[in-house]
């Protein structure tokens, strides 16, 4: 996972219960509100193999004390197989 708006700090992290899910520990670039609704926040990835990207608000949470941010991605459609969406 990569974009313009934000240093990659760690993960991914797979949601143990619902595979869906993943989360990254990431560092905003300055200037960069993460926590804006409206902020439109491009992402690349890449994903069994095949790239992939968008771009959509993030939902922030995790330990914001530390300089970073934990930000969860749920697919929009399919399920994620760890081989890409089936």
């Amino acid at each position: 996972m990569s974009s313009p708006k934000f240093d990659l700090i760690e993960g991914p992290r797979q949601h143990e219960e619902d595979g869906r899910y993943w989360a990254w520990l990431i560092q905003p670039h300055e200037g960069v509100d993460l926590n804006d609704p409206n902020a439109d926040i491009p992402v690349n990835w890449t994903c069994g193999g095949k790239p992939g990207g968008g771009s959509s608000p993030l939902n922030p949470g995790g330990d914001k004390g530390k300089g970073g941010k934990q930000v969860k991605y749920k697919p929009k459609k399919g399920v994620e197989t760890g081989y890409g969406l089936d």
